[in-house]
């Protein structure tokens, strides 16, 4: 009887206990509960700095912006080939980048003339130079796009030009600052040099290393367009830049604060 009693109290005092907890938030579930609150204050705070820019109103009083530059679509890449030499830390990242991804290439394609038998090097060079970039091109953008569209762009839209070799998103009449601009053009070529250089260690074989490689350096020289214009925005430092499109008439409009 006494062991009945016993456990009926232990019993009661455990569901007891049970119902204090459900009731009241353990202390690590207060600061889980906390700590949500605080990424929800930095998660506005930054939408919040990214949609702070000027309109495109704002941004043509002369007493504030002076409007730096128009550049055409169809002069996009004469602009991009009078900015190959330039200093800034956009350019000085892309062409790091470019010389460690030729470097690479050129190391694995060796190794892959050295085997005895290996796949067709034609092959491998229309497949890394040619026929994955061409399909990676669509994920490249699409990358571009989720950036634009966080930015807080509602009218985007894709074009080419097959004179210039260019595919490009615009966001028409959307204003973005250099920060914001900074993230959407380097976004593909952050994310996707990730994801090749993965693919390149896990592959088995030397020729899929260099085709990858391949890949991978075709893919860093078609992302000169977006650091170019990057780099031209960033030449302004530390005044504020701004940027917008106007895609029928085919033009982007690059405005620097005077302060």
């Amino acid at each position: 009887m006494k062991q009945a009693e016993n456990n009926n109290m232990m019993s009661t005092l455990f569901i007891s206990r049970f119902k204090i907890n459900i009731m009241e938030p353990k202390p690590y579930q207060k600061i889980k509960n906390s700590c949500s609150l605080k990424c929800y204050d930095i998660i506005l705070l930054i939408l919040a700095r990214m949609a702070k820019t000027p309109t495109i109103e704002e941004l043509d009083d002369t007493s504030k912006f002076t409007r730096e530059m128009k550049l055409a679509y169809e002069d996009v890449a004469a602009f991009v080939m009078s900015h190959l030499k330039a200093t800034n830390a956009a350019m000085i990242i892309f062409w790091i980048v470019t010389s460690v991804t030729v470097i690479i290439n050129i190391v694995f394609w060796i190794k892959v003339i050295r085997l005895p038998v290996h796949h067709s090097i034609f092959a491998g060079t229309i497949l890394g130079f040619i026929l994955i970039p061409l399909l990676l091109a669509p994920l490249h953008e699409a990358i571009h796009y989720f950036f634009l569209r966080f930015s807080g762009a509602k009218d985007i839209r894709l074009g080419m030009d097959l004179r210039q070799g260019i595919i490009y998103l615009s966001a028409h009449r959307h204003v973005i600052g250099k920060r914001s601009f900074r993230v959407i053009a380097m976004s593909p070529l952050v994310s996707l040099t990730a994801f090749l250089v993965i693919l390149i260690i896990l592959s088995p074989s030397p020729w899929l290393k260099w085709v990858f490689s391949s890949v991978l350096l075709t893919h860093t020289t078609m992302c000169i367009g977006d650091l170019a214009l990057l780099g031209y925005m960033q030449d302004f430092k530390p005044r504020s830049a701004y940027t917008w499109d106007d895609v029928e008439a085919k033009e982007a409009y690059f405005y620097v604060s005077h302060d």
